[in-house]
């Protein structure tokens, strides 16, 4: 009986200085901004899917889209102002 709780725990062991071997190689690999938006958009996702479970992908894409563009056109907007 002792044995095998032994046995657990030494392999639980084994998994965190594993998981912790990971964890230190993914700070090394660089996040794009490719990434960052693909990240943002799932975490939307989930978050929106949680409380409506209507919401769709393309839903929280398209308005990731509406969202950017606006914010070009406001900068623009705002350059413009400032060169008159």
């Amino acid at each position: 009986m002792f044995g095998r709780a032994i046995a657990d725990l030494r392999r639980k062991a084994q998994m965190n200085v594993k998981l912790e071997e990971l964890l230190e190689r993914a700070k090394t690999v660089p996040f794009t901004q490719e990434d960052k938006e693909a990240q943002r958009r799932s975490f939307a996702y989930g978050n929106t899917k949680i409380e409506n479970d209507l919401v769709t992908w393309k839903m929280v894409d398209d308005e990731a889209e509406r969202l950017w563009w606006g914010l070009i056109e406001k900068r623009l907007m705002n350059k413009s102002q400032t060169h008159n």
